[in-house]
């Protein structure tokens, strides 16, 4: 058998080896057309995803600055005596208790050179005159606003009783009614017209009992001045640093604000103009201009709360969200902070901004009208590239690159790639392939 094996030809000694590696080159075929067709199997076999799909339209899409500061009033006034002396007495409110910390205070109004007595030293002559004086003024205001009501109560009347006589007027004049029905609604004109002149006559009087009452009590507040507090303008007391029978005396010099706020004897801010420095560092700087819109709260959760309930940031009470505008940006960075200075001013009523009140705020430093958007959820990435899943009239999905724009809370413009009517799918893309089909999912 050997000796047979050894007399065959070369190539058929090379046989066995060749079958050997024509066998395996068929098994690798076999296995890599078996790859090849695995993904289209595995596609097959894809269960339905259901998704969250969004239809894209146009809006408007806010880009935010953020920020935040402390609320100083844009009027402060520090007030002193102009010598040391006994406090002896502390002003009142309207209802008889003594001024302290939190109380409204009246500042000057109309022919008056001073405001609310807060405070005096030493001298007890013209205090009870000037608080006698201020009691009865306010007296006479609140008279004035009864005879305002009546006044304009006669002119209703008078008007009414006006037409009533034209009508009757006409009627007397075809003879349908007599002369003596005629005299009474002639007599009720008249005296509708006299109801008015006594009204305006009473307003005119008690306007002339309110202006020499004024000048009264500006005689007698300027023996007070040099040893009396009185409130600058309409405010409320933030720092009441004296105490009735207890001797004052003149403050050191102090450098900052809280220095002297500690130190000054009466401390009055005007809460109804306010005010926030905002340092605004980085490329956000180049973006704030005089003007623009500023939404203040106490923390951004309150901000985001009302930005969610209304769709765009909106005052509320109930969330302490507050408006305001950009009131100056210095052309110039500030050299320790290597950030801009911007200040926000703001207007309120109600007093629930404090001077001195940490706040977070929102700028909103660019808006886009019209614009294609999309929830920041509906993006996918590929490396720093952006995508998104369209859904088609087959109920399949496609990749759609896309190019963004500026981005808002929870939103961010969609520069290229889609178009007005498009079906993005929002929740469920882990779930998709390329022309997977799908099920949406109303929300």
């Amino acid at each position: 058998m050997a000796s047979l094996f050894t007399r065959l030809p070369g190539w058929a000694k090379r046989m066995p080896l060749l079958l050997i590696v024509l066998g395996l080159l068929a098994l690798v075929m076999v296995r890599y057309v078996r790859l090849l067709n695995q993904p289209a199997m595995a596609q097959r076999q894809l269960p339905i995803a259901k998704v969250e799909v969004v239809t894209v339209q146009p809006e408007s899409i806010s880009r935010w600055v953020f920020s935040e500061g402390t609320i100083k009033a844009k009027r402060k006034a520090f007030l002193d005596f102009e010598y040391p002396g006994k406090v002896v007495a502390i002003g009142t409110q309207q209802d008889g208790t003594e001024l302290r910390a939190g109380s409204r205070v009246f500042g000057p109004q109309g022919e008056l050179n001073h405001g609310q007595l807060l405070a005096q030293i030493d001298s007890r002559d013209n205090s009870a005159v000037v608080t006698s004086l201020q009691s009865q003024l306010q007296a006479v205001a609140a008279q004035r606003r009864e005879l305002e009501a009546r006044l304009l109560q006669a002119q209703n009347e008078r008007t009414l009783n006006q037409q009533n006589y034209q009508r009757m007027k006409e009627v007397h004049q075809r003879g349908l009614i007599s002369q003596d029905e005629f005299d009474r609604v002639n007599t009720a004109w008249l005296n509708a017209q006299a109801s008015v002149t006594a009204a305006e006559s009473a307003l005119a009087a008690i306007d002339s009992e309110a202006k020499s009452l004024s000048a009264e009590l500006n005689r007698a507040t300027i023996s007070l001045e040099k040893t009396s507090l009185f409130a600058p303008f309409d405010g409320v007391i933030s720092a009441m640093n004296i105490v009735e029978d207890n001797h004052y005396y003149l403050p050191m010099s102090a450098a900052s604000d809280r220095e002297r706020e500690l130190s000054s004897a009466i401390v009055v801010v005007d809460d109804s103009e306010l005010e926030v420095r905002l340092e605004i560092a980085g490329r956000d700087a180049d973006l704030i201009e005089e003007g623009q819109t500023v939404w203040l709260a106490s923390d951004d959760q309150q901000l985001y709360q009302a930005a969610l309930q209304e769709g765009e940031v909106q005052d509320s009470e109930t969330a302490n969200v507050h408006q305001g505008r950009v009131w100056s940006v210095s052309p110039a960075f500030n050299l320790q902070q290597r950030s801009l200075t911007v200040k926000v001013r703001l207007s309120q009523q109600d007093g629930r901004l404090r001077d001195g009140q940490f706040v977070r705020v929102w700028i909103a430093a660019q808006n886009k009208p019209e614009v294609l958007a999309l929830p920041l959820h509906a993006l996918s990435f590929s490396g720093a590239d952006a995508f998104v899943f369209v859904v088609d009239e087959q109920m399949r999905v496609t990749t759609r690159d896309v190019e963004l724009g500026i981005q808002g809370l929870n939103k961010v413009e969609v520069t290229n790639g889609l178009q007005v009517g498009d079906t993005v799918v929002t929740r469920g893309q882990h779930l998709l392939v390329e022309g997977a089909q799908v099920n949406l999912v109303e929300r």
